[in-house]
């Protein structure tokens, strides 16, 4: 089926959001540097240490699939006004928020990615919190590299299964399929190693990894926390408190978030001839 098409929770209300999330709006993770570091402060470094990963400067052609609320283009046109953008989001809701309060002339394609036409080359290309969406992931994965410029780099921002053991042993499990399909629309979540072993054969080398699960726990307590407390109606809250505390619950016991940053291998190749 095509991914993402139905409404999901990324097209509540944005009330709803707005209860939880920090201004960025940001629906990934944070980055701690210590306990007591601000919410809010978090959120931005964890945006600049994508940013930085991707090794983005003024003037660079950033591809963003999942656009979501803005975040990444709200904090590149901050550090680098004259980046060119591109993003990638079906969800109408998102898009009009990123139109209406980040960027009124923010180019979007307004489909899923796998559907989406687009010509590179990109400087960078960024998942965050979406590879889990991307369907027939090694075709989207090769197409990916064939968007990147010969120096491009690949950051994926993204929740992951511990291994092929923990991902077999909740294969029928209620919580699993509560937040990827009843929640997410569709997603699926892979263990690492799979991960690693799909970018390798469509063309990727691993870069940088960093284990980040510490943050995002800690990034996802701060906002059941907030949601809890927010002045909504309860059943516009309900189901978004359910499906943070049982992801969080995941983070905890069976799943890994990472920040992962991939070179094309044909630049190894060029560099050795």
């Amino acid at each position: 089926k095509e991914p993402f098409l139905e409404t999901t929770h990324y097209d509540r209300d944005e009330l709803v959001f707005n209860a939880f999330l920090d201004p960025y709006r940001k629906f990934s993770s944070g980055l701690f540097s210590s306990e007591e570091t601000p919410f809010e402060s978090s959120v931005v470094d964890m945006l600049d240490y994508l940013l930085d990963s991707a090794g983005v400067s003024d003037g660079a052609r950033v591809l963003e699939i999942g656009t979501g609320w803005g975040c990444l283009l709200k904090r590149l046109k901050e550090r680098h006004p004259h980046a060119a953008y591109t993003g990638v989001s079906p969800s109408a809701a998102q898009n009009d928020y990123v139109r209406e309060h980040v960027d009124k002339d923010a180019p979007i394609h307004a489909c899923a990615f796998e559907s989406a036409v687009i010509a590179g080359p990109f400087d960078a290309i960024f998942l965050s919190g979406t590879f889990c969406h991307i369907q027939r992931k090694p075709q989207q994965l090769a197409r990916m590299c064939e968007l990147l410029s010969a120096n491009g780099r690949l950051v994926i921002e993204d929740t992951f299964f511990q291994s092929r053991e923990v991902k077999e042993a909740l294969r029928d499990n209620a919580a699993r399929d509560s937040v990827q399909n009843a929640m997410f629309g569709w997603a699926e979540l892979m263990p690492l190693s799979a991960a690693l072993d799909i970018a390798e054969t469509s063309g990727f080398r691993l870069n940088t990894g960093r284990d980040v699960t510490c943050h995002f726990a800690q990034t996802g307590k701060e906002w059941i926390r907030r949601l809890a407390r927010a002045d909504l109606p309860y059943a516009d809250k309900k189901d978004m408190l359910t499906y943070l505390r049982l992801a969080n619950q995941g983070w905890h016991r069976n799943a890994l978030y990472y920040v992962l940053t991939f070179e094309r291998r044909t630049r190894l190749r060029s560099a050795a001839a």
